[in-house]
C-alpha cells in the first residue's frame, strides 16, 4: 500500500518584482505544515507590467531555478514550479515551462505549455490575450504527455503536468491518465471572468472523467499589469470531490491524498476499461 501524500497548493498575487515573489514563496514554505509536495501557480515568479519586462531564464540556469532548487533541498520537499519563461536560444521566444525539483533539489521533470491563450475574453472591455506573442508553444512530443515519477518516502507518485489553458483540452488529461498519472497539476492564472464561469466545472470534470487527483494552484486578485485573476486554488479527488479550496487571498491550501483511492474507484467504476475511442 502506498503512503498518503501531504501536498499544498500556494495561491499567490504575484507582482512584477521577481525577488519579492521568490521571497513570498520562501516565507510561505517556511511557515507551511509538514508537506511532501508544494505546487506553485502559473507565473509565480513574475506577473510583468509589460511583455518586454518579462524575466526569462536559460534552459540550464537562472535566479529562479537556483532559488527553487535550494528551497526544495533545504525543506526536503518536492516543488512543482507552475510556469517560468525559459528560452531555448537567444533568437527564439521562450516556452512557458513547468519545472519539478525533487526533495534533493534536483530538477527531475519539466513540461512546456502546449496550448497558448490567444483569446478575446471581453472585446468591449479590452480583455484580449495573445500568449503566442510572448511564448512558443510546447513541442508535440511523447515526453510532454509522460508523467513525472516522484519519490516520496518509500513510494512513487506519478505526476502529470499541465498549465492553465491546457485545462480546456481533455485529450491531454486523458493521455496523461492512460500513461499512469495519479495526480495532475494545473498551475494557473485564470482570468476572473473565465474563472467565475468555468474553473470549478472544468477541474472537477478532468478529475471525474480520468479518475485521478487534480491539484490547481492559482493566481488571485488584481495585478500590476491590470489583469485580475480568479484564485480558488483547489485540490480534487478522483470522484470529483473538492477536498480543499482557497477562494481568495494569498496562502496555502492543504490536503492529504492516498493514491490507492484511484484503483479502488477504477475497480468499482471501470470507465477506462469501457473506453472504445482513442
Amino acid at each position: 500500500m502506498s503512503k498518503p501524500i501531504n501536498l499544498a497548493c500556494l495561491q499567490l498575487n504575484s507582482s512584477a518584482e521577481v525577488g519579492d515573489n521568490l521571497s513570498t514563496v520562501a516565507r510561505m514554505l517556511e511557515s507551511a505544515q509538514a508537506i511532501d509536495l508544494l505546487l506553485l501557480p502559473e507565473n509565480f515568479a513574475q506577473m510583468p507590467r509589460h511583455r518586454r519586462q518579462q524575466h526569462v531564464e536559460s534552459e540550464e540556469s537562472g535566479l529562479v531555478q537556483k532559488t527553487l532548487s535550494t528551497l526544495a533541498k533545504e525543506n526536503g520537499v518536492t516543488i512543482v514550479a507552475g510556469s517560468l519563461a525559459v528560452r531555448h536560444d537567444a533568437e527564439s521566444k521562450p516556452f512557458a515551462r513547468c519545472l519539478v525539483f525533487d526533495s534533493n533539489g534536483h530538477r527531475c521533470g519539466q513540461y512546456d505549455k502546449l496550448h497558448l491563450f490567444d483569446v478575446d475574453v471581453d472585446t468591449q472591455g479590452g480583455q484580449r490575450y495573445r500568449e503566442s506573442n510572448t511564448y512558443e508553444a510546447g513541442a508535440l512530443v511523447p515526453a510532454q504527455i509522460q508523467p513525472v515519477p516522484i519519490k516520496i518516502g518509500g513510494s512513487t507518485l506519478q505526476l502529470g503536468l499541465t498549465i492553465c489553458y491546457d485545462l480546456r483540452f481533455p485529450e491531454l488529461f486523458r493521455k496523461l491518465a492512460i500513461n499512469g498519472a495519479q495526480l495532475i497539476c494545473v498551475p494557473s492564472a485564470f482570468t476572473y471572468k473565465t474563472g467565475q464561469a468555468h474553473w470549478r466545472t472544468l477541474l472537477r470534470a478532468r478529475a471525474i472523467e480520468n479518475q485521478v487527483f487534480v491539484a490547481a494552484p492559482a493566481q488571485w486578485g488584481k495585478h500590476e499589469n491590470g489583469r485580475e485573476t480568479w484564485g480558488h486554488s483547489m485540490i480534487i479527488d478522483p470522484w470529483g470531490n473538492v477536498i480543499a479550496e482557497k477562494a481568495s487571498g494569498e496562502g496555502l491550501v492543504y490536503a492529504e491524498i492516498d493514491p490507492t483511492q484511484i484503483e479502488l474507484i477504477r475497480t468499482k467504476f471501470p470507465v477506462h476499461q469501457h473506453r472504445r475511442l482513442d
